[in-house]
């Protein structure tokens, strides 16, 4: 049975002071009176409505919860207690989430998956008698398993089979014995809640007070259905008139009942014994009712002869009629019931004037009338008025039909308009139109519809997964339109978090700065409007901690990315305390993202590690795992942590376990992600050209080279200029490795142009810290092409470049970058002293190389330590060399002494037979 039969059973099987006086056979008509009636029809845009049954829906799947775990605790339970009870705690988190904001009336109600068969099973329910259409399909038995995969953000085939079996079984609850499946027991409670609101002492009394008037309006709406019935009933239900309570449906019925039995024997009998007297004609008046015959003759005397020389006399059927519809009232005072009867019969003839007339009007004008003149003649008044109601829902499906045509036509031209927008690359005109279609169907409040917000994320998610900007630049102005026209600071907060995030993420995109600095302002303002102890407040903290992060990655301030850090910590109490795993995991991941990239600017490693374990906490989180877009790239911020830590460590197992994490992250950030794939395939690139670094692999290189251009066919310069220059600036530096261990000087001409790309983006106004990392590359290659071709104007050049790239990369911000650049700066003096019979660059060299170490000391990076001071060793060995001075030869052997434990082979080579020659230079000396 449909859920409209039900709840108009339930309503009018209450009343049965009113029940007993339909006849056996109108009681069975009661029902296929519903055929045309949905007591939903002026309910269905009721908020309250939708809030009760999503608490019918939140109750039953708890009902069901509790059945399953008791289940679990049982023999028979084979195993399923532990998968069981990790599932029942995140669904217990989520509905109990879901059921809060159900029951304060303060916050609008968003998308739910809990709705998605209400529209269907409620508000357009065809109200059908049993017997003529059997409902044979339960959909809320049937999607159980589906809505709630997706409130607990997993796939269907991760709910454990009990709850679905259980579902569909059904329940046995405290209220009876018999087994009450999914669909039954939400209907069940949907019938308890709006009978007696006062059930839920946890609502909000706003809650309580509005379903009392819901199910006193279902009420109202359901006794409709018995209208017509019967003569009898139709006057009681007249003189019953408003009867609020506040204390829900229940409480109402028992008014209507109360006031029924007080009316029930004096207005049944009186209609029972005189409407039996009319209905058998006047002339059939016993002897009992003499005196009312012959006041009713005498009236029907008065009124004929005043209306016999009317132009458009009423019948003696209409006179007659009328007087039969006001034979109580003759009773009781004839002298009204006269003036009445003369009223009405001026409105008869008011009426034939009218249908005489009638013929200058169109033809459904004329023949209703026409129609409606007949029966006033017949004395079938109510067939004259049913006739005018028949015309009127003509010319009602007839203007709804137009309605619908012009709505369809208005939305086939606005997609389209879209569509142009689109293509014109208007993004305000486009978040125009699309308002503008949103608005047939949601005039009141668009910004409060699904629809709107399905439109807000697909535009969202389109130019974060496609990486394509315009897509992006309408979230923006859609976001803007919100959050000027919300409805409630709540809704305005919603908007601009809306409107932080597609900032945030346009603003990752562009070489300037201006963007990422109003998504800043947009948050700070949501954090302002916000409750500190609100879930808005935390989201708030989490995107302003991401633009902290991405000005900080463009900047050498080390404060912004611990702002950030800061940002991601405080939130994580918040959602671990609301049982919110995924929430929890997302924020680690960006946790994560911010540790690295500060741990990476400083000498030490504690953040480094830090960064890891907070990585590695989010991507081993189960629930987090189904979330394929958001896991890809954690596991892409726990593939660079890693590879900054191997790096720093030296350890050939962490850059290992780095391109694992990598080729992870790309298993769910493929090519349908073009922007997310290319950025993977850059960082995974990294990682294997540290590796070939660190195993002197050349097969390492080769394939970081690879997916340097891989990520290029994805990364456009035009959408994401920086992106694009990271990669140029990548290729370069792989180029340079190739170079110098196969000494290929093409391999030097490709770093060199592509290092030259990276510069056309990298511009020390945009992102000085980029730049100047750049520059250094840069320099390096100058550095080496000099040295091969015996040009000292190259070298020259590569020492500009590194004392530009100085600048930038200070002691204060970066250490261990300003130490890697003193020391190629070294480098580079010593090889220009080849050029140069003076020491003057010697000396330089010398002092490039003790500020290095100043850094790079033994304990925080041995082997970098170990390179820089065997170059020490190498300039007191030139030095020593040219003037003869065995203090230098001595300084040089001391450095290489120290040295050679941290050196690799290629250079303990090199080392040694520096060590053994001027060992033997000092041994001349001293003989």
């Amino acid at each position: 049975m449909v859920w409209t039969v039900k709840l108009v059973g339930t309503v009018v099987k209450s009343l049965p002071a009113l029940i007993k006086l339909v006849p056996e056979r109108q009681r069975k008509d009661i029902t296929a009176r519903l055929n045309d009636h949905n007591p939903f029809s002026s309910l269905g845009a009721r908020d309250d409505l939708l809030r009760v049954l999503r608490i019918s829906w939140i109750e039953s799947a708890l009902e069901v919860d509790r059945t399953v775990l008791d289940a679990c605790k049982t023999p028979e339970s084979d195993g399923q207690a532990a998968p069981v009870d990790t599932f029942s705690s995140i669904l217990q988190t989520k509905l109990k989430e879901l059921r809060a904001i159900a029951f304060d009336r303060r916050i609008p109600l968003l998308a739910s998956p809990i709705d998605h068969h209400f529209e269907r099973v409620l508000l357009n329910a065809p109200a059908t008698l049993i017997g003529k259409e059997v409902e044979s399909d339960d959909p809320l038995t049937r999607d159980f398993r589906n809505i709630v995969a997706e409130i607990v953000s997993c796939q269907p085939s991760d709910v454990p089979d009990l709850y679905s079996q259980t579902a569909e079984a059904g329940v046995v609850t405290h209220r009876g014995t018999a087994r009450m499946t999914f669909g039954d027991l939400v209907y069940l409670t949907f019938v308890e809640t709006i009978q007696a609101p006062n059930k839920y002492p946890q609502a909000e009394k706003a809650f309580q007070i509005a379903v009392s008037s819901l199910g006193i309006d279902l009420g109202r709406q359901c006794l409709k259905a018995l209208e017509g019935l019967d003569e009898r009933i139709d006057m009681i239900l007249e003189t019953l008139g408003d009867m609020p309570s506040a204390e829900g449906l229940q409480s109402w019925v028992r008014d209507i009942d109360a006031a029924l039995t007080q009316r029930l024997k004096i207005v049944g009998d009186l209609i029972q014994e005189l409407g039996s007297k009319v209905d058998n004609g006047f002339s059939d008046a016993n002897e009992n009712f003499a005196q009312i015959k012959g006041m009713l003759a005498q009236i029907l005397k008065l009124v004929m002869d005043q209306h016999s020389d009317s132009g458009s006399p009423a019948s003696d059927k209409a006179i007659l009629a009328l007087v039969k519809r006001r034979y109580p009232d003759i009773v009781l005072n004839p002298s009204q019931a006269y003036k009445e009867l003369d009223y009405d019969l001026s409105l008869i003839e008011k009426m034939n004037s009218t249908a005489e007339t009638a013929q200058c009007r169109d033809q459904l004008v004329n023949e209703t009338m026409a129609g409606v003149r007949e029966s006033i003649e017949a004395g079938e008044l109510e067939q004259g008025a049913s006739t005018i109601e028949q015309a009127l829902a003509s010319l009602d499906q007839q203007e709804a039909d137009t309605r619908e045509s012009i709505k369809r036509q208005r939305t086939e031209l606005l997609e389209a308009s879209i569509t142009q927008y689109t293509l014109l690359q208007h993004p305000r005109r486009v978040a125009d139109e699309v308002l503008k279609l949103i608005s047939l169907d949601h005039s009141e409040a668009p910004f409060l519809s699904v629809a709107f917000m399905n439109r807000l994320e697909d535009y969202f998610r389109k130019g974060e997964m496609l990486g394509l900007n315009f897509p992006l630049e309408v979230a923006v102005e859609l976001s803007c339109i919100w959050a000027d026209q919300a409805v409630d600071s709540q809704n305005g907060s919603e908007a601009l978090l809306w409107l932080g995030k597609s900032l945030a993420v346009l603003g990752e995109r562009v070489p300037h700065d201006e963007l990422l600095r109003q998504a800043e302002v947009v948050y700070q303002d949501a954090l302002a409007s916000s409750d500190s102890t609100s879930a808005t407040y935390a989201h708030a903290l989490i995107g302003l901690g991401g633009v902290r992060l991405a000005l900080g990655i463009r900047d050498s301030r080390q404060d912004l990315l611990l702002d950030a850090v800061d940002c991601f910590t405080l939130p994580l109490q918040f959602f671990s305390d609301a049982g919110d795993t995924v929430t929890v995991a997302i924020v680690k991941s960006n946790l994560g993202a911010a540790l690295r990239l500060a741990g990476e600017r400083e000498s030490g490693v504690t953040r480094l590690h830090e960064a890891v374990a907070c990585l590695q906490e989010a991507v081993f989180e189960p629930a987090f795992s189904r979330m394929k877009h958001e896991w890809g790239r954690a596991q892409n911020n726990l593939g660079n942590a890693l590879r900054i830590l191997g790096e720093r460590e030296h350890s050939v197992s962490l850059l290992q376990q780095s391109v694992q994490a990598f080729r992870a992250a790309l298993a769910e950030r493929t090519q349908d992600s073009p922007l997310d794939w290319g950025i993977t395939q850059n960082d995974l690139a990294n990682a294997l050209l540290a590796l070939g670094e660190h195993t002197e692999n050349l097969e390492f290189f080769h394939q970081a080279a690879e997916a340097y251009h891989a990520a290029l066919s994805h990364v456009q310069r035009d959408h994401i200029p920086l992106e694009w220059a990271n990669t140029h600036h990548n290729l370069s530096h792989v180029y340079f490795q190739l170079a110098v261990r196969d000494g290929s000087s093409e391999w030097l001409e490709k770093a060199l142009d592509a290092a030259l790309a990276a510069l056309e983006e990298r511009t020390r106004q945009r992102v000085p810290l980029d730049w100047a990392r750049t520059q250094n590359s840069l320099a390096n290659v100058l550095l080496e092409l000099g040295d091969r071709e015996d040009d000292s104007d190259l070298i020259m050049q590569a020492v500009d470049a590194y004392e530009d790239s100085l600048e930038e990369r200070t002691r204060e911000h970066v250490p261990l970058d300003w130490a890697m650049t003193k020391s190629n700066l070294g480098h580079a003096f010593h090889t220009l002293a080849e050029f140069d019979a003076s020491n003057e660059y010697l000396y330089s060299s010398i002092e490039a190389y003790c500020e290095a170490l100043l850094e790079r000391t033994l304990e925080r990076d041995a082997v970098a330590w170990g390179k820089t001071t065997a170059c020490l060793g190498h300039a007191f060995f030139t030095l020593g060399e040219r003037g003869g001075d065995t203090q230098h030869i001595e300084l040089a052997l001391e450095n290489y002494r120290k040295a050679m434990p941290y050196l690799s082979a290629t250079l303990k080579v090199r080392v040694q037979t520096r060590l053994s020659r001027g060992e033997a230079m000092l041994a001349e000396h001293r003989t």
